[in-house]
């Protein structure tokens, strides 16, 4: 999922009191600050020192036109990931998995073929560094039971393999939500229907 999906995810579950992020643009870092409800504030930066140590702060693209941009979404995915583990429950941030490093693999032409015994993350990573991605086929990480409308739909839509699964599965659960999380849910709903004719899963 896209960092603006994930944390309008969390900030529409029942758990989060509220994030607020800043930025120094005198030192380059990036400050994320996630409260859990009944919880404390937790903290958690990104620096362009920590970009440069990470060897991607020269990165063509998106590190080099927008470095403040790429920072705050570091800086966010860490608090959210740390902060809100059982709201998105391993739901993989799309800006993390673009900047995985990896080796070119010289090989013949293979006919990629999406696995429906492995989650749309893994699959994904299989596509950008097969090195990287499981031997075996991943299971799913499951939904807490006490999870909103809005975490299983958010789930069901990061789940999907294919058009069918996104319509036949997400979609239902969509239609159950109203108001701001209905909305939520439609931005993540176009977001995966957008990454899936991007990897020629939908049938056009």
């Amino acid at each position: 999922m896209w960092g603006d999906s994930v944390i309008a995810l969390v900030r529409g579950s029942s758990k989060c009191e509220w994030i607020k992020e800043t930025f120094d643009s005198q030192n380059m870092t990036a400050t994320c600050v996630a409260k859990r409800l009944g919880g404390d504030p937790e903290t958690r930066t990104f620096s362009m020192d920590d970009a440069t140590k990470a060897g991607l702060a020269n990165k063509q693209g998106p590190w080099k036109q927008y470095p403040k941009r790429m920072l705050q979404l570091r800086a966010r995915a860490f608090a959210v990931r740390d902060v809100f583990a059982d709201v998105i429950s391993g739901l993989a941030i799309r800006e993390e998995v673009q900047d995985y490093q990896h080796k070119p693999i010289h090989r013949g032409p293979v006919e990629r073929v999406v696995d429906p015994g492995v989650s749309a993350t893994d699959n994904l990573l299989n596509r950008l560094a097969p090195e990287m991605a499981p031997t075996e086929p991943a299971t799913p990480a499951p939904i807490p039971d006490d999870a909103d409308d809005l975490c299983r739909a958010a789930h069901a839509i990061g789940d999907a393999q294919t058009s069918d699964e996104l319509k036949t599965i997400a979609n239902p659960l969509c239609q159950k939500l109203i108001g701001k999380e209905k909305d939520i849910a439609r931005q993540m709903y176009i977001d995966k229907k957008n990454e899936l004719n991007q990897e020629g899963v939908i049938e056009t």
